[in-house]
């Protein structure tokens, strides 16, 4: 079973009204959260599919690579836009 927590992909949406105002507005205060790519799953549930036996009863928790703030985080996407435009101009 793959347990995939806080998907990146979600937290750019979600995150959206945060970095156009520059204000955080969440429950979790300053706890730090792994976000994890969709694909990075895909990757894993692909590599899981091929050897089901050697993975029966096993449960895999799926994190990102570092854990961040919600500011941390939005600071860093609000980055990356910044960069995808600019290359887009």
């Amino acid at each position: 079973m793959l347990r995939p927590k806080n998907f990146m992909q979600d937290s750019a949406t979600s995150m959206r009204d945060m970095i156009r105002t520059g204000t955080v507005h969440s429950s979790q205060g300053n706890g730090r959260v792994s976000f994890i790519d969709a694909r990075d799953v895909a990757l894993v549930a692909a590599s899981v599919s091929k050897e089901p036996a050697a993975h029966a009863g096993c449960a895999y928790v799926l994190i990102g690579p570092a854990a961040r703030t919600n500011a941390e985080a939005m600071r860093k996407l609000a980055g990356s836009a910044r960069e995808h435009a600019a290359a887009w101009r």
